[in-house]
């Protein structure tokens, strides 16, 4: 395999760049009215983008062997960050939920970190020994209840949802993984309905032009946004949306500003070069020797696709808005840091091994007994 090939920061690094310009853009208004200086959200964005490719450069040096041990260790002290976020002095209330703890100097989001410490510690844990999928999936439902009551639904069903994904890639099992996750979709289905705001996202979904002003406001303004876009796009700085009609318009919906500056035909080439990203992933599994590496590679790539396809799926109105940004170009420094240390273990498990010798690895999945489901 040529060498560039193995290099998985290439891409984040282009969108990472891409998405600077773009949240430029996109909060140049907003930064000049509220802290009177246009360049507020881009400066913190590099910031958090050189910290993030310094860590980057020191963890995928670091032997993956390293991580095996300290796997268990990282995912206890997550879980004990998820609970500080409801404990004074720590906890910091944002938009009417606990997801962020205060330092002082320093804050972040313990969920955010959830996405790489069980990831890792399930790649690590399901190869160690022989798991149940009633331990696996209580694993799971502990580390997703202490983000769902902050609350943050849409955070939780990611990671649920990559986790399951990754035990039916190791397990090739489809009976446990089919009945699961038919009981979540009808569980998220009570929780949306019983919730007045969840349920109110739901309907806009399915009437997006009732309450235009209010429920459905965000949404409309969106597809103005593709709308005016095209084909083509109006152009680098063409946006109307960046003139304060759109919420979130350099986070959640940042994919709408992109849409109306370059169109139908940018947003395309932009999707394409996830859709090589994700390619990229799950051929390097081939080159790696442990089935711990090549789990952690295929789920990393997989919370990578959802987060992607889950951010798409509410600009498109095709899902509820959900609040999960767009990888490695939405405004988040919580988000992009996360998402570059996660590329930095799965390119320490690319670099800490060599081309195994003869087939070895992961279970194939074999669907054919499952075929009378």
């Amino acid at each position: 395999m040529p060498p560039i090939v193995k290099k998985i920061w290439i891409l984040p690094l282009l969108w990472s760049v891409f998405g600077l310009f773009f949240i430029f853009e996109s909060s140049l208004i907003l930064a000049s009215q509220k802290f009177n200086d246009p360049l507020y959200f881009a400066r913190q964005q590099f910031v958090w983008l050189i910290l993030s490719l310094i860590l980057f450069f020191i963890i995928s040096k670091i032997p993956w062997s390293l991580f095996t041990r300290l796997a268990p260790w990282l995912f206890v002290a997550n879980l004990i960050f998820l609970i500080l976020v409801f404990i004074p002095p720590f906890s910091l209330k944002a938009g009417g939920a606990y997801r962020w703890i205060n330092l002082g100097f320093f804050r972040f989001q313990p969920s955010e970190l959830l996405k790489i410490s069980l990831t890792l510690y399930l790649a690590v844990w399901l190869t160690k020994a022989k798991r149940s999928f009633a331990s696996f999936i209580t694993l799971v439902l502990i580390s997703g209840s202490l983000i769902f009551i902050e609350p943050d639904m849409g955070t939780t069903l990611l990671i649920i949802s990559s986790a399951l994904i990754l035990y039916f890639i190791y397990h090739a099992n489809l009976k446990p993984f089919f009945i699961f996750s038919l009981a979540a979709f009808f569980i998220s289905l009570i929780l949306i309905i019983s919730s007045p705001y969840r349920k109110q996202r739901l309907l806009t979904l399915f009437n997006p032009h009732q309450d235009k002003l209010g429920a459905s406001y965000q949404i409309n303004q969106i597809t103005i946004a593709l709308g005016r876009g095209g084909l083509f796009g109006q152009g680098l700085g063409g946006s109307h949306q960046r003139f304060l009609y759109l919420p979130a318009a350099s986070t959640d919906a940042i994919l709408a500003v992109i849409g109306e500056e370059v169109g139908f035909v940018g947003l395309s080439l932009l999707l394409f070069s996830y859709l090589l990203f994700f390619s990229q992933i799950f051929k390097l599994t081939r080159f790696v020797s442990s089935p711990g590496q090549k789990l952690f590679l295929y789920t990393a790539g997989i919370l990578i696709f959802l987060q992607t396809l889950i951010n798409l799926g509410g600009i498109v109105v095709l899902l509820p808005l959900t609040g999960i940004p767009l990888p490695f170009i939405s405004y988040g420094g919580s988000s992009l840091l996360t998402l570059w240390l996660l590329i930095a273990l799965a390119q320490s498990a690319v670099n800490s091994t060599s081309p195994p010798k003869s087939a070895r690895g992961l279970r194939q999945p074999n669907f054919s007994k499952y075929s009378k489901i």
